[in-house]
């Protein structure tokens, strides 16, 4: 099985269109979406929900199997029940694919964001174990690096960086941060901080043999 990822869209046509066209070769199993799909302005705070609807027609009809959680930008966004997976989870070849989507608690309103708690809770409903592929939109905290920001302050999770401690998932999708992106081995977890798709970048999963391999990519 090969899995396109993809994070931070942020109303760029050009990967929206890079990305339908990769889902049309048939180059890939499933594409999976990481949320910031959306770009919300001063002049359009909640952003163009019809872009993410366009965006979810095209890779539907391309019968591209999609799964997607919303990011903190993605107000308004309807994932459709055949491809929403926010605090949701399931079987996915021999693993199990949940997801969990939003950011901690940085910005306030119109932000689709959580608290720690809420983070922590919510993800632990869901039954992660070490044959789980987690989607999330928000980084753990203090992996790889991954979760900091311009300035090398950490902006990430540590309710998640605790269920990856605590439940071990055999990997873990992320995006969010758009300085950062990169694989990295983290106990028996993989963490796979997918580049941001306005910058035209992605990552490529492959399972075979039970195996799990990623790198990134550009769209």
């Amino acid at each position: 099985m090969r899995i396109l990822a993809v994070s931070d869209i942020h109303s760029e046509e050009e990967a929206a269109s890079r990305i339908i066209a990769l889902a049309n070769s048939k180059k890939y199993d499933t594409v999976l979406i990481l949320g910031d799909i959306i770009e919300p302005s001063t002049a359009n705070p909640l952003g163009t929900p019809s872009f993410a609807e366009d965006l979810f027609t095209a890779l539907i009809s391309s019968k591209t199997k999609v799964y997607s959680v919303f990011g903190n930008s993605d107000i308004g966004v309807a994932l459709g029940k055949s491809v929403d997976l926010h605090a949701k989870k399931i079987q996915f070849a021999e693993f199990s694919l949940a997801g969990f989507g939003g950011s901690i608690t940085r910005c306030g309103a119109p932000w689709l964001e959580f608290s720690e708690e809420e983070f922590y809770t919510g993800i632990s409903k869901l039954g992660i174990d070490n044959k789980t592929i987690l989607m999330l939109h928000q980084p753990p905290f203090g992996i790889g690096g991954f979760d900091k920001i311009s300035s090398g302050v950490s902006v990430g999770s540590k309710s998640v960086a605790r269920i990856i401690d605590e439940k071990k998932p055999a990997v873990v999708l992320c995006g969010h941060i758009h300085e950062q992106e990169g694989v990295a081995r983290y106990g028996e977890t993989l963490i796979v901080k997918v580049g941001a798709a306005m910058n035209l970048r992605a990552a490529e999963i492959e399972i075979k043999d039970g195996k799990i391999e990623a790198r990134n990519i550009s769209l």
